[in-house]
């Protein structure tokens, strides 16, 4: 197992570019683990999407990790109630 990556701190509705955040090459299937407060919407998208964006799966503060698919162009968090905090890791 890889050590573990530091959490990412999601600001008060704002969309962060996980795979920027984290350094992991874009289209590498990952897990997400929400560490924070809220609930976290993410999405698969190229660019940022607009803050009203309505197409996204909600990871729950007290749920399961979310993983993505291998090849998705992009992966994208909001927390719109306060700010969030995700853990990120790479899946094999």
């Amino acid at each position: 197992m890889a050590d573990t990556r530091p959490n990412i701190t999601l600001p008060f509705n704002q969309w962060v570019n996980l795979y920027a955040e984290t350094g992991i090459a874009v289209g590498t299937r990952i897990a997400v683990e929400n560490v924070g407060s809220a609930d976290v919407y993410l999405t698969v998208s190229p660019t940022e999407p607009p803050l009203n964006y309505d197409a996204y799966c909600i990871v729950r503060r007290d749920g399961l990790p979310y993983a993505n698919s291998q090849g998705d162009s992009g992966a994208w968090a909001l927390c719109s109630h306060t700010e969030g905090k995700l853990n990120v890791r790479e899946i094999d």
